[in-house]
């Protein structure tokens, strides 16, 4: 198994994995009920506020949104297509775009730089451009891409395996309380 702790750690700069973009607003009188997922700056449910038939120059998947206001500096990944508004900053990483699993590493990265961030200290474009995440680099002073994947397949086949045993356990459970 894969251990964080055998890496190497550095700070790195959003800025130096990808170009960090603006959201755009689609108000409330102009939203029509669908099935896109729109991005707010949320705490739960992946950051989705509302589901909408809008779209907009936002519109876009296999990146990482962040929050720039409410939950500030929360960040998460988001494979499918989407919409976002102005109250989120997006990610797509240069080097690894598309990538579910490093798209959620580097997520977590950042969600870990929250607590740098409240209402009047917002995460804006200028300020997630200068900020730095701590990343596992290789020998050859890159971030560790490969590994922040491995990393990422390995802890989602344990819970994978975990939740499997819980449901045949459940199974069986119900199963002996019915007699069947």
């Amino acid at each position: 198994r894969s251990r964080l702790d055998d890496r190497e750690w550095k700070p790195c700069r959003l800025s130096s994995l990808g170009k960090v973009e603006s959201g755009r607003d689609i108000y409330a009188l102009e939203r029509v009920d669908g099935d896109i997922p729109y991005i707010t700056s949320g705490s739960q449910n992946n950051g989705i506020g509302y589901f909408v038939d809008n779209k907009n120059d936002t519109y876009d998947r296999g990146y990482i949104a962040f929050n720039r206001n409410r939950a500030v500096g929360l960040a998460f990944y988001h494979p499918y297509w989407s919409v976002m508004g102005n109250d989120c900053r997006k990610l797509h990483l240069s080097e690894a775009n598309e990538n579910l699993y490093v798209g959620l590493f580097v997520a977590t990265a950042i969600s870990m730089q929250s607590k740098s961030f409240s209402y009047s200290r917002k995460l804006g474009t200028g300020r997630a451009n200068k900020l730095q995440i701590m990343l596992p680099f290789t020998d050859a002073g890159e971030p560790d891409y490969q590994f922040m994947e491995d990393y990422i397949r390995e802890l989602m086949a344990e819970k994978k395996k975990q939740y499997q045993g819980y449901v045949k356990q459940r199974i069986a459970e119900l199963c002996a309380d019915h007699d069947y």
